[in-house]
């Protein structure tokens, strides 16, 4: 789960950085968050005592569960909320769900609080809303029937991805 967690969080952090690289002019959407449940982006995770360890899936990044979080958005149900965090700062979040009653109520809250989404491709149930500042996406798999949410702090992931070609450059000097 961890790895197809990872895999899914670094394609939607390369459609954000090619969107932010070619100079997208749709760079917006209503209610941009600066944060997730009154979790403000690039929180140190020190100052969050309510965190738990739940998993190391890239250097540098670390994921946390919260303890009493709650398991609801609007009338969807969720599995499980993972606050990730790089060099120990809040950077994103995914939220793991079942079901398609659960991906339409989602979606429809999603496009309700952040507008219009983006759907790169009409065959699959992905949306996406991408920021100045923010990239939040929505997917739903129709054979597994489970799908997640992703908030990503575009800055800080800037910054991940810069270090991950600092450490392939310095990976290549090896061979």
């Amino acid at each position: 789960m961890i790895c197809s967690r990872l895999r899914g969080l670094v394609t939607v952090m390369a459609v954000a950085l090619t969107f932010i690289s070619v100079g997208s002019p749709v760079l917006a959407f209503q209610n941009e968050p600066d944060g997730f449940r009154r979790i403000k982006w690039g929180t140190d995770i020190k100052d969050l005592p309510d965190m738990k360890p739940a998993g190391k899936p890239a250097p540098g990044v670390r994921d946390y569960l919260r303890a009493g979080d709650k398991m609801t958005v609007g009338d969807a149900s969720v599995e499980k909320i993972t606050y990730h965090f790089y060099k120990g700062r809040f950077c994103s979040v995914s939220i793991d769900y079942e079901g398609w009653d659960n991906f339409d109520s989602l979606k429809t809250t999603l496009s309700e609080l952040y507008g219009q989404p983006r759907r790169p491709n009409q065959l699959m149930e992905e949306y996406n809303w991408l920021g100045a500042s923010v990239s939040v996406s929505i997917e739903y798999s129709t054979s597994s029937k489970k799908g997640s949410i992703v908030y990503l702090y575009i800055p800080i992931l800037k910054e991940w991805t810069s270090d991950q070609k600092d450490s392939a450059k310095d990976g290549a000097a090896d061979l």
